[in-house]
């Protein structure tokens, strides 16, 4: 899959003759068809004269039918889907679109899918198998080296925090975005795969371990009776009312409170277990979690 990122509809035609050249050099494959939309940035007579020289037959979608181009109104919802993605996780403006697109195009040509026979696009195109050792999160923090020349002098920080945002084909590094806005290309750096610059405070992103997670199967969380059913208990505002009578010494026909001006022999038997025994509000939040149906 390859996308180009055009800045005016007018672009249009040098990114396909652009296209369609390395189509033709690097991969020896020859374009026999075209299909388009009736879209303004594709009505270019320069554009159908250099297409119609090339042998190339232009195909033509009805306007407003999209699903006469499926394939690659399909590719774009993926795309978009998977953009909208790293941006919101890791707190990116949508000025930074370009970035986020093409990484996101980035991890499709290196995913594996069922049409290929759980090969990556990029192993089937060039025959070799991706190497993935250099992927790193999008939009995560990296403590960038700063050569000496762009220093303002020498007491400045040999290191930046700079976000990832990426790297270009051709060249032997990553792109970083500065606290400043600029664009930063460097390739000495430490990364921190779970701290989000973009992010307010800078904060990591909050994870549940997988030991904290309750059981899937029968939805019981731990320390439930076998089948199943927990015991009734009061709610959380009724809890903090019981806890608060109890600290000022309130008595109850089932309850006895303050005990301090009665004999052990005239009070009667209490029915209810000490308040250590009793639910708490986090096992009531916690119940009520993890019997709701999934």
């Amino acid at each position: 899959m390859w996308t180009a990122n055009l800045r005016k509809k007018s672009d249009a035609s040098k990114a396909i003759k652009n296209f369609e050249a390395m189509a033709r050099i690097q991969h020896g494959a020859t374009i026999k068809r075209w299909r388009i939309n009736q879209g303004g940035e594709f009505i270019n007579s320069d554009l159908m004269d250099t297409l119609k020289g090339l042998g190339i037959v232009i195909e033509q979608s009805v306007p407003h039918q999209h699903q006469q181009n499926r394939r690659a109104e399909r590719a774009i919802r993926t795309i978009v889907e998977k953009v909208q993605c790293l941006c919101f996780i890791a707190c990116l403006p949508q000025s930074w679109w370009e970035f986020c697109i093409n990484h996101a195009v980035f991890l499709i040509n290196r995913t594996p899918i069922a049409c290929l026979e759980w090969l990556t696009p990029m192993e089937s195109l060039i025959k070799v198998k991706p190497d993935l050792s250099e992927l790193r999160v999008f939009g995560c923090g990296a403590y960038v080296f700063l050569p000496e020349e762009v220093r303002a002098n020498k007491l400045t920080p040999r290191l930046e925090l700079m976000t990832y945002i990426g790297y270009e084909t051709g060249v032997k590094g990553w792109h970083f975005v500065q606290p400043s806005g600029a664009i930063f290309t460097g390739a000495t750096d430490t990364f921190d795969e779970t701290l989000f610059p973009c992010c307010p405070g800078a904060k990591t992103l909050a994870r549940t371990d997988l030991g904290e997670t309750p059981d899937l199967e029968g939805h019981i969380p731990h320390g439930t009776p076998d089948d199943g059913i927990m015991p009734p208990g009061p709610s959380s505002e009724t809890l903090s009312q019981d806890d608060s009578n109890d600290n000022h010494g309130n008595e109850g026909p089932d309850y006895p409170g303050d005990l301090d001006d009665k004999s052990p022999e005239s009070s009667p038997p209490s029915t209810r277990p000490p308040i250590s025994q009793r639910l708490t509000s986090s096992m009531i939040s916690e119940t009520a979690w993890a019997t709701t149906p999934i």
